[in-house]
């Protein structure tokens, strides 16, 4: 994936046009040590004098994001199904989230409450 990077952010701009604010690469702390690739942290690409939201909505809910120190993002997109299933089965439970870096689950764990 890390020589074909610039041809990522090619697609994701022809896919999702002027929506596409940036494209940041966090891989510097996940590339294996004895890679010959170096891989720093940094924006791929970046609009001109754009400002990079750190509020993630996903279903009715906002995330607070670190996209550019944070450890990786923490926050995974990959998990946005688990955490609206732990939701569908939190109704008028207690929940104790031992794990909550960013608190995502928790979220939706409460919010069957409202």
């Amino acid at each position: 994936m890390h020589l074909i990077k610039q041809d990522i952010v090619k697609a994701l701009q022809e896919i999702i046009g002027e929506k596409l604010v940036a494209v940041f690469d966090k891989s510097e702390e996940t590339m294996p040590k004895q890679a010959a690739i170096k891989a720093p942290n940094g924006y791929l690409w970046k609009k001109e004098n754009a400002t990079i939201e750190t509020i993630a909505l996903e279903n009715d809910n906002k995330f607070q994001v670190d996209w550019e120190g944070g450890q990786k993002t923490g926050f995974f997109l990959d998990q946005r199904e688990n955490r609206a299933l732990l939701g569908s089965y939190s109704n008028e439970k207690t929940v104790l989230n031992t794990f909550c870096y960013t608190g995502g689950f928790s979220v939706y764990a409460c919010q069957c409450w409202r």
